[in-house]
């Protein structure tokens, strides 16, 4: 029964497949003429007579008939970018549990696709996250990082991400305690510090009070780039900060402007700090 649901499975992802694929992968451990045997042994006796009638099979390949199935839906949601649906329709770990014996080149397959499907998930995550932010939708926003960080706590920058939704929440001792537990994660695991933009905004949670919403305007001009700051306090610094870090990357001139007390210095000052160069 395992094999014949790997069967399933692998032509549920493939579409199809040659017998004598099939049968190399399902019985990786015998001979080409041992294996067909079996494969063909297999498809012989399939039941119940549903199962037999999903699938088109003739002297050199197997195919899966016009039916569908959630690999199928979660493919054709990743292909339209519906990330939405492709979210709701991912289940976990492909197959989890499913061992075969004498099978290692199943296992390979196996291994191989749960790692492609569980990428596409969290690629989904990610750009759901990113649009329902867009849509001023942040708790569900937050939601889709807090599914990230579940599936990898390492990853700091859905863990900023997280801290950063907390700040515009209102909630700066919730994103202060995501900063606290993912400093104390990276130190244990890989012996290491939280980057500059992650401190910095871990700085500005210790500091609420005196936060207010960016807006923020940005105007090139060849070589020069010209970031300035309306109302602009120390919240929400990660647009901000990416766009002196590209303009420093590009060898671009940076005008800073904005209203007095807005934090301009300030700003400059940690931006230098992460530039050694700026400071010698």
């Amino acid at each position: 029964m395992r094999k014949l649901m790997a069967l399933m499975a692998y032509l549920a992802v493939e579409g199809s497949g040659s017998r004598s694929k099939i049968a190399g992968l399902l019985w990786s451990e015998l001979d080409e003429t041992s294996a067909r045997r079996n494969l063909r042994q297999r498809l012989y006796r399939l039941s119940p007579p549903e199962l037999a009638a999903c699938l088109q099979i003739d002297t050199e390949r197997v195919s899966l008939a016009a039916v569908s199935s959630d690999v199928q839906a979660f493919t054709q949601a990743m292909l339209q970018q519906d990330f939405a649906a492709a979210v709701a329709l991912y289940k976990g770990v492909f197959l989890d549990g499913l061992e075969l014996e004498d099978a290692s080149a199943f296992d390979d397959w196996l291994y191989t696709k749960r790692d492609d499907f569980a990428r596409q998930y969290q690629h989904a995550l990610a750009e759901l996250a990113s649009q329902l932010e867009a849509t001023g939708q942040l708790l569900e926003a937050l939601q889709q990082h807090l599914l990230l960080i579940a599936l990898n706590p390492l990853l700091e920058l859905h863990q900023r991400q997280i801290m950063r939704l907390h700040l515009q929440l209102g909630q700066p001792a919730e994103g202060l305690a995501v900063f606290e537990r993912f400093r104390d994660l990276l130190a244990l695991e890989l012996g290491l510090e939280p980057t500059p933009e992650t401190v910095l905004l871990a700085t500005q949670l210790r500091q609420p009070e005196l936060l207010e919403p960016p807006v923020l305007e940005k105007t090139v001009f060849h070589n020069v780039t010209r970031v300035a700051l309306a109302d602009l306090a120390m919240i929400g610094r990660d647009q901000l900060w990416q766009q002196l870090q590209s303009a420093w990357n590009a060898g671009q001139m940076v005008l800073l402007s904005g209203q007095p007390g807005m934090g301009k210095s300030r700003l400059l000052k940690e931006f230098a700090v992460t530039k050694p160069s700026l400071l010698t």
